[in-house]
């Protein structure tokens, strides 16, 4: 197979999975807000496609979702949209820096390109927010309140990414033959 071809099917499979893995978690009443099942599944792929592949993931992946299941919703609050910033840019910061701070042979260097892309992923989905409520008319909680509260209600969410993230992408490099062409 071509890398073109890798990178396909890995965003197929992906994208795939940031759809279904938050059906999952819906069944638990607030699950998709607690635990940010979207997010797994586009924060892995980034460290295995280069960063237009990832950031089409991540922007697709919450519209997609949105479209054929209704979660997260377009309207009339536009998460879906706001999430779709939120996880292309996580997919664009851990491609790019990837190549800077990951070591397969380092457990811990996932988590060097992990922590600060969270943090800017919401940064840029309170700034999406902030577009949306004063340009839009959209109404919604402030931005700061916004990035507080989903910290908040996310602190699962975002405790299993850091465990996960970094388990999975050391299982997919050492496993996946693909994998490791594709780093």
């Amino acid at each position: 197979m071509t890398k073109k071809t890798n990178y396909m099917v890995l965003s197929g499979i992906f994208i795939a999975l940031g759809i279904l893995l938050p059906v999952v978690f819906h069944s638990i009443p607030n699950g998709g807000s607690i635990f940010l099942p979207m997010h797994l599944p586009v924060m892995v792929v980034a460290f295995f496609v280069p960063w237009p592949w990832a950031l089409a993931v991540g922007a697709v992946t919450p519209l997609l979702s949105s479209l054929l299941t209704g979660m997260p919703p377009i309207a009339p609050f536009p998460m879906a949209i706001i999430m779709a910033f939120e996880l292309a840019t996580y997919g664009v910061c851990i491609s790019l820096l990837k190549k800077l701070w990951v070591r397969p042979e380092r457990w811990y260097s996932p988590l060097l390109v992990l922590i600060p892309t969270m943090l800017l992923g919401r940064l840029v989905g309170a700034a999406c927010l902030w577009v949306s409520v004063r340009f839009f008319g959209v109404k919604g909680p402030a931005p700061w309140i916004f990035v507080t509260g989903s910290l908040a209600k996310g602190l699962p969410g975002l405790i299993a990414q850091v465990i996960l993230v970094p388990m999975l992408y050391h299982m997919l490099v050492r496993n996946v033959p693909g994998c490791k062409a594709i780093k």
